[in-house]
């Protein structure tokens, strides 16, 4: 996958996250995928406990946003896209 493929798989993966849509969660997380963050009660960090914890984050910060900064500079010099979903 090219730097310019990854950054924009990045950057789905984030606006659907934020936006809560699960159509394109389901296209941008492997089937195998496996979250590595602090899990909510009653979750697994699987594929399917990813998006329904998503829907409740959603529920709590319902006005969040996505902000990119010089990602493609950064990212080809080895360093990962700087990515943060903020509640304004």
């Amino acid at each position: 996958m090219s730097v310019e493929e990854n950054e924009a798989l990045v950057r789905r993966f984030f606006e659907a996250r934020v936006k809560t849509d699960l159509d394109a969660l389901d296209k941008v997380l492997a089937a195998e995928f496996l979250s590595h963050t602090r899990v909510l009660a009653g979750h697994k960090p699987d594929r399917e406990g990813y998006k329904r914890m998503s829907l409740e984050y959603a529920a709590t910060f319902f006005q969040a946003q996505v902000h990119s900064r010089g990602a493609a500079s950064r990212s080809r010099e080895g360093a990962y896209p700087l990515q943060r979903a903020r509640n304004p």
